[in-house]
């Protein structure tokens, strides 16, 4: 088995590892991304199927899932909601769910009225600079609430996690702004 032989090198690959046992990263937040960039690169190099083509279908078949994982596993590390997500979803948390009916700040839904009300503003004059601006408030109040996350992650407790989950469904608000402010700014290009 060339396959098993070669991940030996790195570090065995068990499906059932999470997305930062994979890695060898600690279970946190806070990544560091190179590092990320670099043990993919190894695990890659090693599973890609296109090594595998000659070998057992046993062998390719794993292969194939072992990059696939990798693949997964690195795309939701790179980026910070995705990351809060699957923080989550190792404490047991869905955001995914229907059901959810947890806190929701009235300042909070106040400030997306506002800036849902902004960004029609700054698609409607075609305003440049005023996009920017929005751009780096979104930003800034995405940092907040990556920090918010951390703290409450990092504490534990049930109350501390449904807050954490209250702080990615705002990461998922700002993340949706940045996109629709992506496809503004793209508009604004071809015109």
């Amino acid at each position: 088995m060339r396959l098993w032989r070669e991940l030996q090198h790195i570090r065995p690959v068990d499906l059932q590892k999470n997305f930062f046992e994979l890695f060898n990263l600690p279970v946190s937040f806070q990544i560091d991304l190179d590092l990320l960039a670099e043990r993919y690169r190894a695990i890659q190099s090693s599973v890609h199927p296109d090594r595998y083509v000659n070998a057992d279908k046993r062998e390719l078949r794993l292969s194939l899932q072992y990059a696939t994982l990798a693949n997964e596993a690195a795309e939701t590390l790179r980026s910070p909601l995705k990351r809060a997500i699957y923080l989550l979803q190792l404490n047991g948390i869905d955001v995914a769910r229907e059901d959810y009916s947890g806190p929701m700040e009235d300042d909070f839904l106040l400030l997306q009225i506002g800036m849902r009300e902004e960004l029609q503003n700054v698609a409607e004059q075609e305003d440049p600079v005023a996009l920017r601006k929005f751009r780096a408030e979104v930003n800034e109040i995405t940092l907040s609430l990556e920090k918010d996350f951390v703290g409450r992650i990092e504490e534990k407790g049930e109350t501390n996690l449904i807050k954490a989950e209250t702080s990615v469904r705002k990461m998922q608000f700002m993340h949706k702004l940045k996109q629709e402010a992506d496809r503004i700014e793209e508009r604004f290009l071809d015109l």
